[in-house]
């Protein structure tokens, strides 16, 4: 039997009527029904075009429905669909392999296949505490590390802790944003040693002196798009160590490609024990993973862990090609053009609209802070939630939120186009003329 289809009234009436009330959604009171999608691009069920500045919350990194991965994808599917790790198949071997050839900053690797981000959290944590015998883990305020009970209490972001009580000997310790942070009187580099100070007390107080691990997003992407210096992750990765933990780099977000490199982590001296990936992996089918050293790994040696939908050989054929595809030098030069492409109009914009408060980012993963007042830096969040509104309903438009609401996240596909840069900053550009003028 054919399923039926559905308007976009009847999917709204479906969704308040069917599934549970936890999900977020953007443009409430007219949601976009999407219908298809292709390369850079958005269709709702009316037939509109949009451009997906947000990548399906930066999860498609090739493109929607790219040819090549779907290809790759649809030949497993119609020889075996699903292969329990239980027994032995070429396909995850080959995605480690290719995984493990990006990844000369940690040596020699081994990895696990998960079916999410959070799942390769939890994980990696699990890991580390095996492999140090402490069971303290820290992370970093405004950080997103998923919504699993260990991956939920190493998150530091107030809308998403409301189901306590978390994970026991984990710690959040203040991280970089010297835009809204900065105590007067200091500089950046003022700052960061004092941020680095207090994250080597809390190991001091909180676990003996004795540490599993750290979790770091190299940019944090929920949080709002923030990094910290060379000096900063060079210090970290020191202290980290020097109390006998390991650091994970959990890059869900920051991995293949999205910042101009193949990891976030590489544009810093942040060298991980552990990395974390998932997102732009699958390009839009669910897969993580978590690469350890092989010395890292072997904790797990004798002991048993399963994934019932990990390493299934359909996600480690897309992987295979996903890795492929970013890998070449077209797409590696698309990320880094486009991304100065963006940074560069979103500069002018800024010269121009007094609601930017700050423009940051590498690559393809830019945030635009918005604020009332400069002087004052008072967020705003009604004004980023009305011009994401404009964007969709007069530019065509897709973008992101986060941090606290006001910082806008332009995470296209890497397949975006120089046109398609011109239609985010007009659309832009047109909205918060609208917004500042009613202001």
């Amino acid at each position: 039997m054919t399923p039926r289809s559905l308007t976009a009234l009847e999917i709204a009436a479906g969704r308040s009527r069917f599934l549970v009330p936890a999900y977020l959604q953007y443009h409430p009171d007219c949601p976009v029904a999407v219908a298809r999608a292709n390369g850079a691009y958005v269709y709702d069920l009316e037939g509109r075009e949009y451009v997906d500045a947000f990548a399906g919350v930066v999860t498609i990194s090739v493109g929607h429905c790219d040819a090549e991965v779907l290809e790759a994808e649809i030949a497993q599917m119609r020889l075996a669909q699903h292969v329990t790790t239980l027994y032995h198949h070429e396909a995850p071997v080959l995605a480690a392999e290719a995984l493990a050839a990006t990844m000369t900053d940690m040596g020699d690797v081994q990895l696990l296949f998960t079916g999410t981000g959070t799942e390769a959290t939890e994980f990696a944590v699990h890991l580390a505490k095996l492999h140090t015998g402490s069971s303290v883990v820290l992370s970093l305020r405004n950080s997103f590390h998923g919504r699993t009970l260990m991956s939920a209490s190493l998150t530091a972001q107030e809308p998403w802790r409301n189901a306590g009580p978390y994970a026991v000997d984990t710690h959040h310790v203040a991280g970089p944003y010297a835009y809204r942070e900065m105590p007067r009187g200091m500089d950046e580099a003022m700052y960061e040693a004092h941020l680095l100070a207090e994250l080597e007390r809390t190991i001091k107080h909180t676990g003996g002196g004795k540490l599993a691990a750290l979790i770091v997003e190299p940019i944090q992407g929920n949080g709002g798009v923030l990094y910290g210096s060379n000096e900063f992750y060079g210090r970290l990765v020191e202290i980290v160590h020097r109390y006998g933990g390991l650091v994970i780099a959990d890059e869900v977000q920051t991995g293949f490609g999205r910042t101009g490199k193949w990891w976030g982590s590489s544009h810093w001296p942040l060298p991980p024990d552990m990395r974390d990936m998932a997102k732009g992996m699958g390009n839009g089918n669910p897969v993580g993973g978590v690469a350890a050293r092989v010395d890292v790994a072997a904790a797990f040696k004798g002991k048993a862990h399963f994934s019932t939908y990990g390493a299934n050989p359909v996600a480690m054929r897309g992987v295979t090609k996903v890795v492929e595809i970013v890998g070449r030098a077209e797409t590696q030069r698309n990320i880094q053009t486009r991304g100065e492409q963006l940074l560069t109009c979103l500069g002018e914009l800024q010269q121009r609209h007094p609601l930017i408060g700050e423009v940051r980012g590498k690559g393809l993963m830019i945030g635009v802070e918005l604020v009332r007042d400069r002087t004052t830096r008072a967020v705003a969040g009604t004004e980023t939630l009305a011009v994401m509104d404009h964007c969709r309903t007069h530019g065509g438009v897709l973008l992101g939120k986060g941090g606290a609401g006001n910082v806008l996240r332009i995470k296209p596909p890497y397949c975006i186009s120089a046109d398609d840069i011109n239609t985010i900053i007009r659309a832009l550009d047109n909205a918060l003329t609208t917004v500042e003028s009613a202001g």
